[in-house]
């Protein structure tokens, strides 16, 4: 009907705006979250010139408190160790009450029919806004790369290799889907700590 091929054409339209804006690598989760509920929904409002540079004027003047917003996110999804049920010392060293060195994070890797490991779709997600944190925390604007510099590096990986790196990563694969992910500036993660527990993420330049 009628009423139906307008909403789906309104609904497109501004997943189109966003996606060609890149927005979905400068928000946070719950604002992506927030979108795409608004989307299922039918809660967008009418295309025009007007609502599309008040959506970005709302997104640009909420930029701080959105970077708050992410740091906090991947602070909580990186702390495997903070579960009293986590299995890996690594973790509980490095990941209980901050962050540290290295991580491990499990079940987030799957192996294709022909050796090649790539990031869950379900967490492509979070292994994007942690691309993005840290290239925010280092002043280095938006990540380049499909997905992220890190989620493509681990999607080229083809067994039986299993290490790859980026500029702030170093990371292994294995077959039972756990990341070994290792921070090779840890001075960013000092910032990513301090942000987490309410600190200042601009306060430094």
């Amino acid at each position: 009907d009628k009423e139906k091929a307008l909403c789906n054409l309104r609904v497109s339209a501004w997943r189109a705006i966003v996606n060609n804006l890149g927005l979905y690598k400068v928000v946070s989760l719950k604002r992506t979250r927030t979108f795409d509920e608004n989307c299922e929904q039918d809660k967008l409002p009418e295309i025009s010139t007007k609502n599309v540079h008040s959506f970005l004027d709302n997104v640009m003047s909420s930029a701080h408190e959105i970077a708050i917003e992410s740091v906090r996110e991947v602070y909580d999804w990186l702390r495997p160790g903070a579960n009293r049920f986590d299995p890996y010392k690594t973790n509980a060293k490095n990941a209980r009450w901050k962050l540290g060195k290295k991580i491990i994070l499990r079940s987030i890797l799957e192996v294709r029919f022909n050796g090649k490991f790539w990031v869950n779709m379900h967490r492509q997600d979070h292994m994007r806004q942690l691309d993005r944190i840290m290239h925010l925390l280092d002043g280095a604007g938006i990540p380049d790369g499909y997905q992220s510099p890190l989620i493509d590096a681990i999607n080229t990986i083809i067994l039986p290799e299993q290490a790859g790196e980026t500029t702030y990563f170093s990371f292994r694969c294995f077959r039972n889907g756990n990341l070994h992910l290792t921070f090779k500036h840890l001075d960013l993660i000092d910032r990513l700590n301090a942000t987490a527990g309410g600190g200042n993420i601009l306060g430094d330049g």
